[in-house]
Formats: structure tokens, sequence, C-alpha cells
């Protein structure tokens, strides 16, 4: 996936306006995706899409077929190395959750790299348009991967 993700701060921006999806997945393994205190200022210029882990990149994908602009993912949002922000941050996760216009759960991938979908290869998923989706409620979709459905 080409692109660049520019990390931005919560508190700039409308949230209660700005619809986002949220990530839930299991880190495992190493993950070197994650945002340190040494390279916040690069990530607020920007990142490349194709050096983050599979998980990262499927769920900005589906986003952006959903037409939503921006993302919430614990390991990118959340200064990692930072105690001060990791305790306001990971204090806020539950309402980060809850104001998402969808969370896409990697519940079948064992570590960050296994992709919301493991047996999925993300060239093959067909667009899944945004009148699938329900803000606010419990929704359990599916995505055409060549022949068969996959779970999201």
């Amino acid at each position: 996936m080409d692109g660049t993700l520019v990390l931005q701060e919560t508190a700039k921006l409308p949230f209660s306006d700005t619809p986002y999806i949220a990530l839930s997945y299991c880190w495992g393994g190493k993950d070197p995706a994650r945002t340190l205190r040494s390279n916040y200022q690069n990530r607020a210029r920007g990142m490349s899409i194709a050096m983050l882990p599979r998980t990262y990149r499927q769920a900005i994908y589906l986003a952006r077929q959903l037409g939503i602009h921006h993302i919430w993912i614990d390991a990118l949002c959340i200064v990692q190395d930072d105690n001060e922000d990791w305790q306001r941050e990971s204090s806020r996760m539950a309402e980060i959750y809850s104001g998402a216009y969808i969370v896409f759960v990697a519940a079948a991938a064992a570590d960050v790299e296994g992709g919301l979908d493991p047996s999925a290869d993300l060239k093959d998923w067909h667009y899944l348009t945004k009148h699938q989706v329900k803000a606010g409620s419990m929704w359990h979709g599916h995505i055409k991967s060549g022949g068969s459905r996959r779970d999201v």
C-alpha cells in the first residue's frame, strides 16, 4: 500500500465531529511501528504506510475504502516510552473505542503481522461500501476475498 500516515494530536482534532476507525489487535512479537519520544517528531511529519505491520496496513486500507480519514492505533497514537502520555491516553481507551465510527478487531491473528484476516491477501479484498456499516452499533462484517467470505 502506498502513501503516508501522519500522526496528529487528538487534542487538535474535534473528535466529536471527526469520524475515525479504532483498531484492536494482538501486539505479540516485535512491533517496529511504536511511537517513541525519539521518533515522535518524524511521525508527526509522516510515516510510510508500506513500512507498517500488516494489521495496520489492512486497517488503513479498509478505513480509506470507507472514506474515513482518521485511524486510532494505540502503538502509534500513544507515546510508548512516555509514562505521562501513556497514563493519560490509556485511561481514555474506553472513550476512544466507544467513540469510534467502527472498531476493527484482529482477533484471529497471533501478532501484529497477522492482519485482520491472517489467511487473506489485501490485494484480493473487494470494495467494502459505507452503507454496509452502522455507526454506534455492533456490526459483524464480511469482506470477500477470492471466492470466499472473511470475517472482520
